[in-house]
């Protein structure tokens, strides 16, 4: 809720100081107001600028407003954890049997013979 109005709370603050530099009677007693005056009218330069402020804060907030808003009508919100439909996607590939890493690498080839118990391979005859 504070950060949607955010720049409505911030805009409201600019707007009272800008009101209370520029146009101190009407708010600010008669002992305040001495304290305000400058010459050459400094400080109604920068109640100008705290209006623009204002201005600046009030069109964040409206824009902030206008993306929301369309936000909810394009487009409808998507439970990301929902269950997905395979049968659906057409992006689905069957896995690369190259890639598989738990398979042995020497399942699939013959081993060689093992030596006998006198240490001459198997298959020789000694001649």
């Amino acid at each position: 809720m504070l950060r949607r109005n955010y720049s409505l709370i911030l805009m409201a603050i600019w707007l009272f100081i800008g009101i209370c530099l520029v146009f101190p009677a009407w708010i600010l007693p008669a002992r305040a107001q001495q304290h305000l005056r400058a010459p050459g009218g400094a400080v109604e330069g920068v109640g100008l600028l705290a209006f623009v402020f204002a201005a600046y804060n009030l069109a964040r907030w409206w824009a902030f407003q206008q993306i929301s808003y369309r936000r909810g009508r394009e487009s409808p919100r998507v439970n990301p954890l929902a269950r997905q439909h395979p049968e659906r996607e057409s992006n689905f590939e069957e896995p690369n049997p190259a890639l598989d890493f738990l398979k042995l690498p020497d399942a699939d080839k013959p081993h060689p013979p093992e030596p006998s118990a006198n240490g001459e391979p198997k298959g020789i005859t000694p001649s």
